[in-house]
């Protein structure tokens, strides 16, 4: 059966629900899919009417605003007089702080012509305060830093976390504009890098100059090789930038300060109102989704757990804030999609079964996937292979502008092969494109990557990866990829292509290296002797509830049966081989603090890596035109005969099948 929907934009006000009985048969799978020729489209927006908005003229509004030039542009629309008046809240967000007491569905968003607007912030994004920030975040722009701890708070770990925040000095003079506000939040760095913090101010005591956090931080405000960082939103006061507005939860009047689009009769606006899932499917089997449109909302775009072969083909994906597709069941799909714009994961996959190592047959193939992220900002893929999963694959995929992570692994003998991945990792440090911290599971391994485009990565800002294997992740491959413009000149000297801290049996062979600062990293940070206590604690509790006798974990990967003969001191468990390096416009970095780097790669001590067959190349070694990107060799490229077992990398097949993608 095909349901065939019209052309034009549909509203969803609700979830559509499809459970087993809406199943259809491996031979006939019902097909959800546009009209041929025309475009529907779902959507979870609340349209707006230009004409309901209207010039500010309450003197006590606009005289709250900084910038003089905004009041005789501020607009204003009561959304209540409309009917409107599910607004939601801003709530906590960040790294492992989501509590049900202060975490709740995201609020509506605004839209101007299909794009997101900006709440009202300080400092604005193009605006550069070093006076205020340290170390090497002084060249971060839109942000400012703290001037000291006045009480640290609570961490994660405390009964008082979700009832107070910690104190901090500040050395600027702006929170004494902000009297009237009373629901302002932040969204910054307060300790690790990593732990990106979206928390509301509890209060602001302008005349000592300090700021109180309304909810406790993860580890509490800490001082941190990455240092501090945050910006300030939510505030009417500091609208001045076209398309920033601020929503007055209270009496419903949203205010804008109209952009350039505005001015068009044609002009669209819209709220992402829809409170759950566009479409959730449960125990549901061979199901198509096609060529459909599916824009804004609050939660996710569709979810889907238990049954097999549901796929989603040739669909877009747009504007939720939840995220877009989240599949948990045996050979679910995704195929040529465009998911973009959205708060949360891209596609999150879990499948498989750990217990026997089943692979699931979950995939994410010829899609682009970008602009995710930018509600929950750490630790929130383009996708995710989730907790435990088992035999997915990531090919041919774009995967591109996300200011985290864009892959995160969990499982095991995953393929992630033939993906162009570049721009991602923009706004974090400490982070991999590819990231897994596996260490602690020593039974999930069998990763490989392959075959794919690194790119334009750790350009800016310090210590951002391509591929990471993190605190003892083991038994990866890393193949025949080609890592471009990983690292830069000033903070951003000591990004690496490949980051492997302290795993066993990580084999990286035959890559092609191109203006990378670091090509490769072999830590032995979890040899240092208090975190090795830990790990071996945590190693002697996996291995009493995970018997390897009854697991075919061990017959797939007899090094297992080794473990405790300390993995990571194998002389040939980790190997760097037969890579290419070649650096024409980027200098390689011949040291990193007192460690000199070998054939492309940086050992610490302690840390055990054999290198053998790599070349650091002085001159091109065969590319078709390496000036202009063209990376693929040449039949008579010196490296095919400089470097033994090096094969032509497929460059030209890397990325999306434009004959499959959307559009």
């Amino acid at each position: 059966m095909t349901v065939l929907v019209g052309g034009g934009t549909h509203s969803r006000h609700t979830t559509l629900h499809l459970t087993a009985e809406d199943s259809g048969r491996p031979a006939a799978p019902v097909v959800y899919r546009s009209l041929p020729g025309e475009e529907a489209v779902l959507s979870g927006m609340t349209e707006l009417s230009r004409e309901w908005f209207a010039a500010v003229t309450d003197k006590t509004i606009l005289d709250r605003l900084i910038d003089p030039a905004s009041r005789g542009r501020l607009l204003a629309c009561d959304l209540r007089s409309h009917g409107i008046t599910d607004y939601g809240a801003l709530s906590r967000r960040g790294h492992e702080v989501s509590r049900p007491e202060i975490t709740t569905l995201p609020p509506v968003e605004l839209h101007v012509s299909g794009e997101r607007m900006p709440r009202a912030r300080w400092p604005n994004p193009e605006d550069h305060f070093p006076q205020f920030l340290r170390g090497a975040q002084q060249s971060r722009r839109g942000v400012v830093g703290r001037a000291g701890i006045v009480d640290k708070g609570p961490t994660a770990k405390d009964a008082d976390f979700v009832h107070r925040g910690g104190t901090i000095r500040y050395a600027f003079d702006r929170p004494e504009k902000w009297r009237e506000s009373d629901d302002i939040w932040l969204s910054g760095v307060f300790s690790w890098s990593w732990q990106w913090s979206y928390n509301r101010v509890a209060a602001i005591d302008v005349a000592k100059r300090e700021i109180t956090l309304g909810y406790g931080e993860r580890d509490g405000i800490e001082d941190k090789y990455s240092f501090d960082y945050f910006f300030v939103e939510n505030l009417l006061e500091e609208i001045d930038r076209p398309g920033e507005y601020y929503l007055d939860r209270t009496t419903g009047m949203l205010y804008l300060l109209p952009p350039e689009s505005f001015a068009s009769p044609a002009i669209g606006i819209s709220l992402s109102t829809l409170s759950a899932p566009m479409v959730a499917m449960s125990q549901v089997s061979h199901v198509r989704i096609e060529d459909l449109v599916l824009d804004g909302g609050r939660s996710e775009a569709i979810t889907c757990t238990g049954g097999e072969q549901v796929l989603l083909e040739r669909c877009e994906i747009r504007n939720f804030s939840g995220g877009g597709v989240s599949l948990d069941g045996r050979n679910h799909g995704v195929r040529g999609c465009h998911v973009h714009h959205v708060g949360g994961s891209g596609v999150g996959l879990r499948g498989g079964d750990f217990a026997t190592l089943e692979p699931g047959g979950m995939f994410v193939e010829h899609c682009d996937i970008h602009d995710f992220a930018w509600l929950h900002q750490v630790y929130v893929p383009a996708v995710g292979l989730g907790y435990r999963s088992v035999g997915s694959r990531v090919s041919h995929n774009r995967i591109h502008h996300g200011p985290h992570v864009a892959i995160t692994v969990y499982g095991n003998d995953h393929l992630i092969e033939g993906n162009d991945i570049g721009n991602v990792v923009e706004d974090f440090t400490d982070m991999g494109a590819i990231y897994a911290n596996l260490g602690k599971s020593p039974l999930e391994r069998g990763t490989i990557v392959r075959h794919n485009y690194f790119h334009d990565i750790g350009r800016e800002h310090r210590h951002q990866n391509a591929v990471y294997a993190d605190n003892c992740t083991m038994g990866w491959l890393i193949e025949g990829n080609v890592f471009h413009r990983i690292g830069g000149v000033g903070d951003a000297w000591d990004s690496r292509a490949v980051n492997n801290n302290s795993g066993a049996f990580i084999v990286t062979r035959h890559n092609a290296f191109i203006d990378c600062t670091v090509p490769y990293v072999m830590g032995n940070y979890c040899a240092r002797q208090d975190l090795h206590e830990s790990f071996r604690k945590a190693w002697e509790a996996y291995f009493q509830s995970h018997d390897l006798t009854r697991l075919p974990h061990a017959a797939k990967y007899p090094e297992l049966l080794r473990f405790w003969e300390e993995p990571r001191q194998y002389p040939d468990s980790n190997r760097f081989e037969g890579n290419l390096i070649y650096n024409p416009t980027v200098p390689l970095a011949l040291r990193v603090g007192s460690l000199e780097m070998h054939d492309g790669a940086i050992v610490e001590r302690g840390g055990s890596l054999h290198l053998g067959s790599n070349w650091v190349a002085d001159a091109d070694p065969g590319f078709v035109s390496a000036e202009t990107g063209d990376l693929r060799l040449r039949s008579d490229a010196e490296v095919l005969r400089k470097i033994p077992g090096f094969i032509a990398i497929p460059f030209a097949a890397i990325g999306p099948d434009q004959e499959i993608l959307r559009h």
